[in-house]
């Protein structure tokens, strides 16, 4: 069970960082959506 658990959160945690750093990035990108042409990176 200590192992599963580990595992689990050892999964969630980047994911987690992942998530914060993407949300970060959106913040920072939001004024570029203003723009009425569409973003080149998608």
């Amino acid at each position: 069970m200590s192992s599963a658990l580990a595992v689990t959160v050892a999964g969630i945690v980047p994911a987690f960082v992942l998530a914060i750093a993407l949300t970060r990035a959106f913040f920072r990108r939001k004024p570029i959506w203003t723009l009425p042409e569409p973003d080149p990176c998608l």
